[in-house]
């Protein structure tokens, strides 16, 4: 932290030399990611991907699964700074299918909680219900037993008998609120259940920092599109956009200044499209635009608006201005083509495409 690194890579190795030694597993491998950590700060790219190479079985074969995405976040970095594309996208890749599968995860067991829960009470609220039945149960037997006292203490059941009956009234109505608020109570517990299966949903599908549908939500409307375009053959166009040197806002001025951008420019997509147009956040800074009923020449023309709209934006964040640009790439699904084929080609062009930057301020506040 105090950006003494060659003091610290030693003092890392050392920790990995404990951590071997005793057997801590889960040591070793955060040993090594730390090691590969310092050396991608310190210049020493194949060293730093030794590392991690060496961390990333250790943690597949030990299920570290949040380890092994933080090992794979690294190794996409230094990839990329190595201009190793292909590899830097398969471990980027990766990395987002093991962060669905731990979201997965933790939504199953939430669900999981919440059930148990509910059945919990339900049950509670049953053998309630079930006392409440015996108490009057038990009222009605007490009153057959007065009746069947009627010819011996007929003075006496006139005052008995009006006695038990308004206590019965007044047992029997007290049971009647009860349980009318019972079943109150248990609507309203599955209505709140129903919320809570509805919210959990929309979060399986929406990404919480910009808002926008994730890949997931997305891969489900591209299906469709795709069943429609096989009953009207109306074209519909992907389109994949990428923010130009993202990476340097986040080195530069921190991972809020990234999540700013990010924010900032998912409205100015959303802002830009029509109404049957869909924009999701794709995966880090890539964004993906499904366009019904459009074909190539029209998505070059949106591509073009965009490109122009993000790049005269003024994203300004605590006093700096920064210039972003986009890349964008379009893929127009064919007749008998898959949706991976109209992905691939969209991807291939915005990379094609990429001449944009972005324009970091200055260091002092305000420039």
């Amino acid at each position: 932290m105090q950006g003494r690194l060659e003091k610290a890579l030693p003092l890392l190795r050392e920790a990995l030399a404990i951590d071997r030694r005793i057997g801590h597993v889960r040591g070793t491998i955060i040993s090594l990611h730390a090691i590969a950590d310092c050396l991608h700060l310190l210049g020493r790219y194949p060293a730093a991907l030794a590392a991690l190479e060496e961390a990333r079985p250790l943690a597949e074969k030990a299920g570290q699964n949040r380890d092994l995405s933080n090992i794979l976040q690294l190794s996409t970095l230094i990839h990329e700074k190595l201009g190793d594309f292909p590899r830097a996208l398969a471990d980027h890749r990766r990395y987002h299918e093991l962060w669905s599968s731990l979201f997965d995860e933790e939504r199953t067991r939430q669900t999981v909680e919440m059930q148990t829960r509910y059945e919990v009470e339900k049950k509670q609220r049953e053998n309630e219900l079930l006392r409440r039945e015996k108490e009057i149960a038990a009222l009605a037997a007490a009153k057959q037993r007065n009746q069947r006292n009627f010819l011996f203490f007929v003075a006496l059941l006139v005052l008995l008998l009006a006695s038990v009956l308004y206590y019965n009234f007044r047992a029997k109505a007290r049971a009647n609120r009860w349980l009318e608020e019972a079943n109150r109570r248990i609507g309203a517990q599955q209505g709140k259940l129903e919320k809570a299966y509805r919210q959990m949903e929309d979060l399986a599908r929406r990404d919480q920092l910009t808002g926008l549908p994730n890949r997931r939500a997305a891969m489900e409307e591209i299906e469709r599109e795709e069943k429609r375009f096989q009953r009207s053959q109306k074209p519909f166009t992907l389109v994949m956009a990428d923010l130009d040197s993202f990476k340097a806002v986040n080195d530069r001025l921190g991972h809020d200044a990234g999540d700013f951008v990010l924010q900032a420019a998912a409205a100015l997509f959303s802002g830009s499209l029509r109404a049957q147009d869909m924009v999701a956040r794709w995966g880090g800074d890539e964004f993906l635009f499904l366009l019904p009923e459009t074909d190539a020449q029209g998505a070059r023309v949106l591509c073009q608006a965009i490109g122009e709209k993000v790049g005269g934006h003024d994203f300004e964040f605590n006093g700096r201005h920064l210039k972003v640009a986009v890349s964008l790439g379009a893929g127009t699904f064919r007749p008998n083509g898959t949706i991976e084929e109209c992905l691939r080609e969209a991807d291939q062009a915005m990379y094609r495409s990429r001449d944009g930057a972005v324009s970091l301020p200055a260091d002092a506040p305000g420039s």
